[in-house]
């Protein structure tokens, strides 16, 4: 039964976020984000990873997801028209980028034995309760990519409200 729903979260993210860069309407991309976020945090409660799941729905699910809807609301659509993606170098050189940051995903996918990151009892994280766990470890050894990772947010709203901004 986990291995049906496995595939069913699985599939779901895949072609959901495959969905989201290839449509043309950024409202119908943005949807199709929220599906894929909302079946990651599926595959995160097949893994007992309650917290991240539950994380995954009110964080980016949420909040990010809606910054990024007033941010397509607020651009302005003169300029549909225009091709998405001009000229035949980006139809060969982004197939091209995607499948090169790819390879390194399917090589330590292929490479790995399955029981890395598990404890004895079955669970991701060590024992003491799994919030508890995440929290020391983000806050001690993780300290540095979470305040680059809180920067570079910072940076991408200043950034959408840059745009959205009426130009004089």
């Amino acid at each position: 039964m986990g291995l049906i729903f496995f595939i069913l979260f699985s599939a779901t993210a895949v072609i959901a976020s495959l969905l989201a860069v290839t449509r043309r309407e950024p409202i119908y991309s943005v949807l199709f984000l929220v599906l894929t976020l909302c079946a990651t945090a599926g595959l995160f409660l097949m893994l007992g990873a309650y917290f991240l799941a539950v994380l995954q729905v009110l964080i980016y699910a949420g909040a990010v997801v809606v910054l990024f809807l007033f941010v397509v609301m607020l651009i302005r659509r003169e300029d549909t028209d225009k091709p998405r993606f001009p000229g035949l170098q980006a139809k060969i050189v982004a197939p091209l980028v995607a499948v090169l940051l790819g390879l390194p995903l399917l090589f330590s996918l292929w490479m790995r034995d399955g029981s890395e990151g598990r404890e004895a009892s079955g669970t991701l994280l060590p024992s003491g309760g799994e919030t508890a766990s995440i929290g020391r470890a983000l806050f001690s050894t993780h300290i540095l990519p979470f305040e680059v990772a809180s920067l570079l947010l910072l940076v991408a709203v200043l950034g959408a409200m840059a745009l959205a901004r009426e130009r004089k």
